[in-house]
């Protein structure tokens, strides 16, 4: 009898991301039932991805970086692949047990995003050329050294264009988005910019 691999998925973005990465296993030979086991661990939460550990594993398919950093804390030995994880600088993939991008040692790997906002910046000025005040909308609390190192290049590159970043913080509002909203509404912009994982 061929053995079964047993491989967690926490906290999946989305439904079809369950349904492709089933699929692409499908296509490498892992079948349910067969020589696959795949349970699916809907929840972020604490005790949730205590659980995913618990169960023994021999992958755990994660994304967000959150769950990754919970997931470290609680295993060094079960390998983590993750997605939907936002841009890495030094210390944050080094928090993440990733010691290189390129060769990512222990038990972590994955695929990263880095959709920076020097890169959303460009976007703007591609989708109204003659902007001039561009807005970014972020969570200061959610932000981490990678999203203010990324602030920081895209101001440099926003003042060499002669563009003016606006800086609006929904963290500041006790409702968030519609004080937020307003008070974009009352300084003139040519482009708006969210961010957010």
């Amino acid at each position: 009898a061929a053995s079964v691999h047993r491989v967690a998925f926490v906290n999946p973005g989305l439904e079809e991301d369950v349904v492709v990465f089933r699929e692409r296993l499908r296509e490498l030979g892992y079948l349910d039932a067969r020589n696959l086991e795949l349970r699916v661990f809907e929840d972020d939460q604490e005790a949730v991805i205590r659980q995913a550990v618990a169960w023994s594993p021999h992958l755990i398919k994660v994304c967000y970086r959150k769950n990754v950093a919970r997931l470290r804390r609680l295993t060094a030995t079960i390998p983590i692949v993750f997605s939907r994880v936002g841009g890495f600088r030094g210390r944050e993939a080094a928090e993440l047990g990733v010691e290189s991008t390129s060769r990512p040692g222990g038990n972590v790997t994955g695929v990263y995003l880095d959709f920076n906002l020097s890169k959303r910046l460009e976007l703007a000025r591609m989708i109204v050329p003659g902007a001039k005040r561009v807005a970014i909308y972020f969570d200061s609390e959610s932000w981490t050294e990678s999203d203010k190192g990324y602030f920081t290049d895209a101001n440099m590159l926003a003042t060499a264009q002669g563009i003016q970043l606006v800086k609006v913080d929904y963290a500041r509002f006790k409702s968030a988005t519609p004080e937020a909203l307003e008070s974009i509404e009352k300084a003139p912009i040519d482009a708006l910019i969210v961010d957010g994982e």
